[in-house]
């Protein structure tokens, strides 16, 4: 049934639009032509030719030393041809730009995702495309289908509930995680410098401020290599803002994918 509902309702990525987003998504069931018994499904999977996960990229792609011109908008310039030549694997921002975008569309399907993890997010230059989606949390007439419970890295404090409105705050809340590490070089919005041992990351997202809003203070200090987080356009850094200090108490707040979209557009 959760199958059916979702060949019924896939996100709507325009074609014309040139949307870099994509999904690995049902496209018709696949049954025992004598019982009728259920045996899966084909799906739509459009071809990758070096596909990795985002985090690997994140982390593979060149970075530039901090204070240099060839930050963000260094890597945009390049992107439209200025500036250097083009890097044929990717950009941070491209590819977090389609990532706002896919899950806009699926949002806007009344579906959510839920475990957001960076294992379920492909990257081939500036593409993206979303799998295992049969473990997204998937709405119907009157019907919610559950997915897989959220990932400790990616999931925020103070939710509750079940419900898709929630599930889709959480997501607004793993989209801006994404989006961070995109654009700081794989760095963890929550990561620190910690004198002693480092604490997880889940315990950090729980109890912790954001500590790029007052970096470097006595007791929380931003990572030592991780890049100069004033270097981020201001309308960037106000959503991360939004999301990681008003959304920590107030679910809400948090950016929607939309609010990504024009602003990185």
């Amino acid at each position: 049934d959760k199958i059916q509902r979702m060949i019924e309702s896939p996100p709507d990525l325009p074609k014309e639009s040139g949307v870099a987003a994509s999904f690995a998504w049902p496209t018709d069931i696949l049954t025992n032509a004598e019982s009728g018994e259920f045996l899966g499904y084909r799906m739509s999977r459009p071809p990758l030719d070096s596909p990795k996960h985002v985090l690997d990229f994140t982390e593979e792609y060149p970075h530039t030393e901090s204070g240099s011109s060839e930050g963000l908008l260094g890597s945009i310039l390049k992107g439209i041809g200025i500036g250097g030549d083009t890097d044929s694997g990717g950009d941070p921002h491209d590819i977090s730009l389609a990532l706002a975008e896919g899950v806009r569309a699926l949002h806007q399907a009344g579906h959510a995702i839920g475990d957001f993890h960076h294992s379920r997010i492909l990257t081939d230059d500036n593409r993206v495309m979303f799998v295992d989606c049969d473990d997204f949390h998937i709405s119907g007439e009157g019907v919610k289908y559950n997915g897989s419970d959220i990932a400790p890295e990616y999931a925020p404090p103070m939710d509750s509930g079940a419900s898709e409105e929630v599930i889709q705050q959480s997501d607004r809340f793993a989209l801006a995680v994404h989006t961070f590490r995109l654009l700081m070089e794989g760095y963890h919005p929550f990561e620190t410098d910690e004198e002693g041992p480092a604490e997880e990351l889940e315990a950090m997202i729980q109890k912790s401020p954001f500590p790029y809003r007052v970096p470097d203070s006595e007791y929380l200090r931003t990572p030592e290599d991780a890049p100069p987080y004033d270097d981020l356009p201001p309308e960037i850094r106000h959503l991360f803002e939004i999301c990681f200090i008003e959304g920590q108490q107030i679910p809400e707040m948090r950016p929607t994918a939309g609010d990504w979209v024009q602003v990185l557009s």
